[in-house]
């Protein structure tokens, strides 16, 4: 946990051991509700839904 601004942050790391990237993630969400695990998995499908509002905002036209 990391003080910032008098609140407590989790960061939660992970690597893709394909892409050999490491992430960082900042949370505030205490461990009691979301482990680690759970965190990475929320974070890999929120990049998918990232990544298909993408794709229908280039084919589709659409806007935010």
């Amino acid at each position: 946990m990391v003080d910032v601004g008098g609140r407590k942050i989790r960061v939660v790391s992970f690597c893709d051991l394909e892409k050999q990237i490491e992430y960082r993630l900042a949370t505030n969400v205490p461990i009691e509700v979301m482990d680690d695990e759970d965190i990475r998995e929320a974070y890999r499908q929120r990049w998918g839904i990232e990544l298909l509002w993408k794709f229908l905002k280039a084919i589709l036209n659409l806007t935010d």
